[in-house]
């Protein structure tokens, strides 16, 4: 959903006029919680809906992508297959089958399916000095929270329309483990969504001294001494 800064208070003397401004961004929408039993083969889906950006704006820099995060945990990374689905079609796979073998993701609460553990917050990111799950995990019990990179590569997803549904996959291979997904999310460049010309609507109220009271910088000319 967009938020909307007007920006600070301001004192405006009678006689004198003042330009408004409000900037609109898109905060970044986070998902419901999703339960991963334990499945053999069972892929398991959770999206969260981008609704602010320009009808048609796709993502033409991967810069501009700035995380793709899961708050989670599971008892076998080994298990796992993560692959994110964009609106227009393209996907990548963050974390590839099977690879990570018994390392955990998070704190994992064992021999109790219906208990959930504690989860770790893990990035997804073009410029992440870790490597992927797979290589980090290699003689661990538990992969650290942290920023990695995914198993193909996030430019993948350049020309992917913004608006719209994206998709977080999670395929469990095997037997036995299970986990959580408390949240997770997409971080976009919040310069995307910056005021561009046509995404939003302004209203602005009490409309007494302004220019104009549907555009996002009105001019405020004030009859008396505004405090």
């Amino acid at each position: 959903p967009p938020y909307v800064n007007a920006g600070n208070d301001i004192n405006i003397c009678f006689g004198d006029s003042a330009q408004l401004e409000a900037l609109a961004s898109c905060i970044p929408e986070v998902s419901q919680p999703l339960a991963l039993p334990d499945g053999t083969g069972v892929t398991y889906q959770t999206c969260v809906s981008l609704n602010c950006y320009i009808p048609g704006q796709t993502l033409n820099n991967i810069n501009d992508l700035q995380s793709i995060c899961l708050e989670m945990e599971h008892s076998y990374m080994g298990d796992l297959e993560i692959e994110i689905l964009c609106p227009s079609g393209q996907t990548v796979v963050l974390h590839d089958y099977s690879n990570g073998g018994g390392t955990n993701l998070g704190i994992p609460f064992l021999g109790n399916p219906n208990v959930q553990g504690t989860p770790f917050d893990y990035c997804f990111t073009t410029g992440a000095t870790n490597g992927t799950w797979a290589v980090e995990s290699q003689g661990l019990s538990t992969l650290p929270a942290g920023d990695y990179q995914s198993s193909e590569p996030l430019t993948n997803l350049l020309g992917c329309e913004l608006n719209g549904e994206w998709c977080l996959s999670i395929t469990d291979n095997l037997g036995i483990d299970d986990g959580y997904i408390f949240s997770w999310g997409i971080n976009l460049d919040p310069s995307l969504s910056a005021s561009p010309p046509g995404a939003f609507t302004y209203f602005w109220t009490p409309s007494t001294g302004l220019s104009d009271t549907i555009i996002a910088d009105p001019l405020a000319s004030p009859s008396t001494t505004t405090s």
